[in-house]
């Protein structure tokens, strides 16, 4: 069984090194490579990855501009080799044992398309869980479906046969319309009641600075489109407030159950 784990970088060096120590620290028996993409940092992050790369045959870099954050995605998931994929920012990171946990998990679950996890919000040093919900593209073109990226991983022969790839004019959240576009493509998607991934808040990042709320919302609105588009029915904003207030219950009641009945903390 064989990962493929590929990170977009660009001008995150203050980061860089705990996202590729935190690949890097998985097991030596399981067949992994780091695929990481620079489209033209200029703050150290590219000697960075050179000096990693020098010390440890598992990394792999592509240094060339492309034209945002889907585009290098989509270049990093075509070099990629191995069997799951995996991807995420250089500003986050896996915690340890979640890759090898992931690769036990797909044994028994090689239909899956995609693998979903629970993980951790990281902001201003305090952690914070975030619970994944069961992926459905009505639910997620709604807005009422909760997943985290950084604990997502992908079956690269189903992607291969979909034909899915990542939209370049997603500019906030390609990564959930990438879930969505394998969901309505008749991929399978699950998710697992397991912890795998960190996802970092900071001022600079997108979801910290909030510079891009108005494109976030466009993109949202375009993948409802989308949905109507194909399915044809559009659900009342009383009933869809009700589905997203059960929704949102239904995901606090799991957070409550695994911070205070369960004690889990990263």
């Amino acid at each position: 069984m064989s990962v493929s784990i590929v990170t977009i970088s660009y001008n995150q060096c203050n980061f860089l090194a705990e996202a590729i120590e935190s690949v890097l620290s998985t097991k030596k028996s399981i067949d992994l490579e780091l695929i990481v993409i620079d489209p033209g940092s200029t703050d150290g992050s590219r000697e960075l990855i050179l000096n990693y790369a020098q010390k440890d045959a598992r990394i792999k870099y592509l240094f060339e501009e492309d034209l945002g954050p889907a585009d290098g995605l989509n270049k990093g998931f075509d070099f990629a080799s191995k069997d799951l994929i995996g991807f995420i920012n250089s500003d986050d990171y896996y915690l340890p044992g979640a890759i090898e946990e992931v690769v036990e998990l797909f044994k028994f679950n090689r239909d899956c398309a995609v693998l979903i996890g629970h993980g951790y919000k990281l902001i201003n040093g305090k952690f914070k869980i975030v619970v994944s919900d069961e992926f459905r593209s009505k639910s997620y073109a709604y807005g009422r479906c909760n997943f985290i990226q950084q604990s997502t991983f992908y079956n690269r022969k189903v992607l291969n046969l979909l034909k899915v790839k990542f939209n370049l004019d997603n500019r906030t959240c390609w990564d959930g319309e990438f879930i969505f576009n394998i969901s309505i493509s008749g991929g399978i998607i699950k998710t697992f009641e397991t912890f795998w991934g960190v996802f970092r808040i900071h001022g600079e990042s997108i979801s910290g600075s909030g510079r891009m709320n108005d494109l976030y919302l466009a993109d949202r609105k375009r993948i409802l489109e989308q949905f109507l588009s194909i399915y044809g029915f559009e659900i009342s904003s009383i009933f869809n407030w009700v589905f997203r207030f059960f929704s949102m219950l239904k995901r606090r009641i799991k957070y409550y159950n695994f911070k205070y009945v369960k004690g889990i903390s990263p």
